[in-house]
């Protein structure tokens, strides 16, 4: 849309001018900007940090193409553990995994019986520490059913 090229114009000037070292940005949001008639102008010069949504394989390679030395971090968490728990610093192509936890965060993979199931197999993601949420403020029992002793059920089916 007519918007989105604006938008992204208006960025790309503003970092011609003022030039970022990182930046944390959702993909599909960079993805929308990258329109702009010079693209490479919208990344920073050292870290690009992605999270609230899946990176994938073709933002990640049109990336690369654009700023083969940047740094690429992907970062994960629901909203219920005060944003990012999980990092991964991409280095390969492909989809980018969700990484490992971040201090004070544990993280398992379990099955419907709340069993933590073996490596390898799959199952919904629990996370604990001190970064997750008591719970929903006037939460219905299915939300209250999500928060528990084994942490937070993100329902990210692993």
């Amino acid at each position: 849309p007519r918007s989105t090229h604006k938008e992204s114009s208006a960025a790309s000037d503003v970092y011609k001018r003022q030039p970022v070292d990182m930046l944390k940005i959702v993909p599909s949001h960079l993805n929308a900007l990258l329109v702009a008639s010079e693209p490479q102008r919208l990344l920073p010069r050292q870290c690009l940090v992605l999270g609230g949504e899946a990176l994938g394989a073709d933002l990640l390679a049109r990336v690369r193409a654009l700023s083969p030395q940047l740094r690429i971090v992907n970062h994960y968490g629901p909203s219920e553990t005060t944003v990012g728990v999980l990092t991964h610093e991409v280095e390969g192509e492909g989809d980018a995994p969700l990484g490992r936890p971040l201090d004070n965060v544990r993280i398992s993979v379990r099955g419907p019986d709340g069993a933590v199931l073996p490596a390898g197999v799959s199952g919904e993601l629990y996370i604990e520490g001190a970064t997750v949420a008591r719970g929903y403020l006037s939460a219905s029992e299915v939300d209250r059913g999500r928060f528990g002793k084994q942490g937070y059920l993100s329902l990210i089916h692993i």
